[in-house]
């Protein structure tokens, strides 16, 4: 059953994943920025917010199934960050639960080999076309480009 979830979280990033995987950014460098890695750190997902406190420890608890058999987290390479990859994908769950098994709220929190957050973002199911939206922090900022 792990595999299946992770087969297919894997296939709809990939159906979604543009040609190139390092987008290019407006000024011409080739990482997007990542946000301070703070007590401040928190973002929005929809009116969901996801507080400093929650995305640490989902961030520990995924890093810890790192060199496991679990479902997640999933590599992704969809976006180049200023911060060394790889990166990978883990769910957050708008009841502030930290994911185990079963169905997840299309919200993903993105965090780097180093155990630093890269962002957030939100995957919407629409039959065979999935839209992401991305994750706003307080100040406007959304570490990830608009249309990713």
């Amino acid at each position: 059953m792990n595999f299946f979830h992770k087969a297919i979280t894997a296939v709809i990033l990939l159906l979604t994943t543009p040609a190139m995987s390092m987008m290019p950014m407006r000024d011409g460098s080739t990482g997007y920025p990542v946000p301070v890695q703070d007590h401040r750190l928190w973002f929005s997902c929809r009116g969901v917010n996801y507080e400093n406190e929650y995305l640490f420890r989902v961030l520990n608890h995924a890093y810890g199934l790192m060199s496991s058999f679990a479902t997640y987290p999933v590599p992704t390479e969809r976006v180049i960050y200023e911060r060394r990859g790889p990166y990978y994908l883990f769910p957050l769950l708008q009841n502030k639960q930290i994911y185990d098994l079963g169905t997840t709220s299309g919200h993903y929190l993105i965090f780097n080999i180093d155990k630093e957050i890269m962002g957030g973002f939100i995957m919407i199911q629409h039959s065979y076309n999935p839209q992401t939206t991305v994750c706003v922090y307080p100040n406007g900022l959304s570490y990830l480009p608009r249309n990713w």
